[in-house]
C-alpha cells in the first residue's frame, strides 16, 4: 500500500540513503503543489468560512484528503454549472 511506501522511503531518507532522501523531496514537493492547486481552487469558490476551514484541514491529510475533498466537496449552488 502507498502509506507503507511513504513509510519504508522515510526510514531509508532518515538512515541517509541519497536516492531516498531526493525522492522524499520530490514526493513532499508534489504533494505540496497539489494541496495547493486545491487549495486555491476551494478558496476562490463560494461558500461559508466554516466549510471552507474544514475542508483546508482535510486537504492536508495525505492523498486521502484530496480524495475526499474531489468526492464530497459540492460547490454552492450560484457555481454549479448548468
Amino acid at each position: 500500500m502507498l502509506a507503507e511506501k511513504v513509510q519504508i522511503l522515510i526510514s531509508d531518507a532518515l538512515a541517509g540513503d541519497p536516492v531516498s532522501v531526493i525522492a522524499l523531496g520530490c514526493f513532499v514537493a508534489v504533494y505540496s503543489l497539489l494541496t495547493l492547486v486545491l487549495l486555491r481552487q476551494l478558496m476562490s469558490r463560494d461558500g461559508s468560512g466554516w466549510k471552507k476551514v474544514f475542508w483546508a484541514v482535510v486537504l492536508f491529510v495525505p492523498v486521502l484528503g484530496w480524495m475526499f475533498y474531489l468526492a464530497f466537496y459540492t460547490p454552492p449552488a450560484s457555481r454549479q454549472f448548468r
